[in-house]
């Protein structure tokens, strides 16, 4: 019951300090506007963690304290049957209701006490998210990037995982700030984080650096593998404009490239991203310069046009929107969900076996959205556990939205997961039986697939999913990469 918070506090603790940010060489000209300067949130008050965590050390006191109660109850009640007269039914019938009573005392303050530790552990991950999170753009902040830029130095140290950095900074941003206020130049940072934010893929991260500057992290791509996206999403920040005292502004950035190579610390591979950086500014600005073994070059490639792509065939624009506001890392309860289903891919591109993504959600009506939460509460607790004892140790289950279940099935071809579906609806329908309550599930698959990031693999197990709805209660679909294809299954047996 505990495992939640104990998750929250081990995130919140194993964290290093994040170094002092260093201006570096292209930032030095610009002054950042009054509430960029801070490059992040307020920290966050170490005796709100405290207190907190006080909460819940309370809260477990409690229930130990009432478990010991409720075992001395039950031994004295115990010596008290082994005493009374076997032949005396009405002193058993009253000693086994004492038994009842006791039981019912706990499970209540049982219950009491997993909903009070259910709003710690949200407002624990909540303090943690702001944590980690800048206050102006809404993107990761230095914390979390400096974070991230480790575990990428150790992936690459530990099994040659490659990844590439780009750093961001908007042009004449003083002078912007100095021609419209403080106020219209931060609107400016918004817009830049907005761009990157839809521009960015399942496995990459994006975080404000400081002031005007930004990071992209581009986890298991080398720079020739991300050269020429890295330039379509820096001139992307020029090619919509923002509207200013009634007329049409364009905000342009440089950017810096730089590949993580052998020996490199986090200090020696972000120095060359921003010496790359340094060479974009006097290089005229509005461009992209990559570090390498030579030295500083313009990245020169032909980027074409975006082009809106639905999702499949005759799909609306709609269903885009959709689909990426439902899957983003915040949707699922643990929010690691998204980046180990990029992690799995990675290492099936680099020699492994292939995996799999399960999405599902409960079919009925749960009321209105103020009555829904608490009317699914029990459902989704029966799903989640049918859903653990259908799978492995190494498969990641976690609850999707307020109605849905996610699954990552390592090691697991889509054919197969027809085993774990029908485990899955057996045991929904052994539960719906004993409890009188019809529970059911739509479920979409799909499978890991050549040429598919994990976002991809996400939104095809999502489409698999709308079109088993589409086909009524309990319906279960695949995505084979082209379409979607019903899976059958015998009638459940009761």
């Amino acid at each position: 019951m505990f495992g939640t918070v104990l998750e929250f506090l081990s995130q919140l603790f194993k964290a290093p300090s994040p170094a002092p940010a260093q201006p570096s060489a292209a930032t030095a000209e610009a002054a950042p506007s009054s509430t960029a300067a801070a490059g992040g949130p307020p920290p966050i008050e170490v005796a709100q963690f405290q207190q907190m965590i006080g909460r819940v050390s309370e809260l477990t006191s409690t229930v130990v304290q009432d478990v010991g109660h409720h075992n001395k109850n039950i031994k004295a009640i115990s010596s008290e049957l082994t005493a009374v007269a076997q032949s005396d039914p009405n002193a058993v019938a009253a000693i086994v209701c004492k038994l009842l009573v006791a039981n019912q005392e706990l499970q209540g303050r049982l219950e009491r006490a997993e909903a009070t530790l259910q709003t710690h552990s949200r407002q624990l991950h909540d303090a943690v998210t702001t944590a980690r999170t800048d206050a102006l753009t809404n993107l990761l902040n230095r914390r979390a990037l400096d974070e991230k830029l480790s575990a990428c130095v150790n992936d690459f140290e530990r099994h040659g995982q490659p990844s590439t950095v780009l750093i961001l900074d908007v042009d004449h941003f003083k002078q912007f700030n100095d021609t419209f206020g403080h106020l219209i130049g931060d609107k400016g940072l918004i817009h830049v984080a907005g761009t990157l934010r839809k521009q960015a893929q399942s496995m990459d991260l994006v975080a404000r650096f400081g002031g005007e500057e930004f990071v992209m992290v581009f986890c298991g791509q080398t720079i020739s593998d991300i050269r020429e996206r890295a330039e379509c999403i820096r001139r992307a920040i020029g090619k919509q404009a923002m509207t200013i005292e009634g007329c049409e502004r364009k905000i342009t950035a440089s950017g810096g490239l730089a590949e993580l190579t052998a020996g490199d610390c986090v200090a020696d591979w972000m120095k060359r991203a921003d010496s790359a950086l340094y060479s974009a500014k006097n290089g005229g600005r509005d461009c992209l310069f990559e570090q390498n073994k030579v030295g500083a070059e313009r990245v020169t490639v032909a980027v074409s046009e975006e082009k809106i792509v639905p999702l499949a065939p005759g799909a609306p624009q709609r269903t885009v929107v959709e689909c990426a506001a439902e899957l983003a890392a915040e949707a699922f309860a643990d929010t690691s969900f998204v980046p180990n289903v990029a992690r799995r891919i990675a290492e099936w591109r680099r020699g492994g076996t292939t995996l799999s993504v399960v999405l599902a959600r409960l079919d009925g009506d749960f009321g209105s959205e103020d009555s829904a939460e608490n009317a699914l509460h029990a459902p989704m607790r029966k799903a989640m556990s049918a859903a653990r004892a259908s799978v492995r140790e190494m498969d990641v289950v976690t609850r999707w939205q307020s109605d849905g279940i996610a699954m990552l099935l390592p090691n697991t071809a889509a054919a197969d997961t027809k085993a774990i579906i029908r485990r899955l609806k057996t045991l929904m329908a052994t539960d719906a039986s004993e409890q009188q309550v019809p529970l059911s599930l739509c479920i979409g698959v799909s499978e890991g697939i050549e040429g598919n990031d994990a976002k991809r693999v996400l939104e095809r197990a999502w489409l698999a999913l709308e079109a088993a709805r589409a086909t009524g209660a309990g319906g279960v679909a695949v995505h084979d990469g082209l379409k979607c294809v019903g899976m059958k299954f015998a009638p459940l047996s009761r």
